[in-house]
């Protein structure tokens, strides 16, 4: 009896946890430059990222239980596109008009590759940053 129990439980178990989500984050270069991305941390901060093409800016896939990963870039101040000269072509901020990379609902394209892989990425074009 102990074990129809223990059997029961542990098929309980099994079958009630939700499955672990995972999520890219990748910036897509699709302008006709190379471009830095710099991340400005709230405390002065920051993290450089050279894309010449993609890159994923959260480490490759996030994985969570219960649903995707979420990418919070409001923990920077601002983040900077800059040319392979260090020349600032744009800055986002948070509350930025227009296309703005903070707002991953509107700005992000989503797919689902797989049952519980998703992929978000970010298109930086040449209207983007002014060239």
């Amino acid at each position: 009896m102990k074990k129809i129990i223990f059997i029961i439980l542990a098929i309980i178990f099994l079958y009630s946890c939700d499955p672990g989500n995972c999520s890219d984050y990748i910036v897509k270069n699709n302008s006709s430059i190379n471009i830095k991305l710099i991340f400005v941390g709230k405390a002065n901060d920051s993290k450089k990222i050279s894309t010449k093409k993609e890159i994923s800016i959260w480490g490759g896939a996030e994985c969570g239980m219960g649903g995707p990963t979420g990418l919070y870039l409001k923990d920077n101040d601002s983040i900077y596109i800059t040319n392979t000269l260090n020349e600032v072509l744009k800055v986002y901020k948070e509350n930025t008009a227009g296309k703005n990379i903070y707002n991953i609902d509107k700005y992000w394209s989503i797919s689902k590759p797989s049952k519980n892989y998703y992929k978000h990425t970010f298109e930086i074009t040449n209207e983007d940053i002014g060239n």
